[in-house]
């Protein structure tokens, strides 16, 4: 999960712990694909991730289980406090390739995430920390 620095015009990574260490932040206005969910408030779903240009730095970040595979697939909802978009979680697949990865998200992936934020995103917003 990335939420919105006090300023609102960067990305931080709270969650997972491993990601939050340190500086980890980013523009909001950033070609990312957590900046673009911010900026337009809307979902969005990437199934050749692996593919695209972005920061392969997280990616190198180990998971429980210590494997460093790359992601392959990812989606992403905002999580909105009224119209204003605080924070995103995003969810990924890794594996060597897409395949191994798993299925492809679909728009119905997309929209049960979406459910699940905008169901803890009142109570997420008022325990929002101040990052700056």
């Amino acid at each position: 999960m990335l939420v919105r620095t006090n300023d609102n015009l960067r990305l931080k990574f709270e969650h997972p712990p491993a990601l939050s260490a340190g500086v980890n932040v980013f523009p909001v206005a950033s070609t990312s694909f957590a900046g673009e969910v911010a900026r337009t408030s809307r979902g969005a779903i990437d199934n050749g991730f692996a593919a695209a240009k972005h920061l392969g730095f997280y990616e190198r970040i180990h998971r429980n289980d210590a494997r460093m595979e790359p992601i392959q697939k990812l989606m992403a909802v905002p999580m909105r406090a009224g119209q204003f978009s605080f924070a995103v979680v995003e969810v990924g697949r890794r594996g060597a390739t897409a395949a191994e990865a798993g299925p492809d998200f679909a728009p119905s992936d997309l929209g049960r995430l979406a459910e699940v934020c905008e169901a803890v995103a009142p109570t997420l917003s008022r325990l929002r920390p101040r990052i700056t």
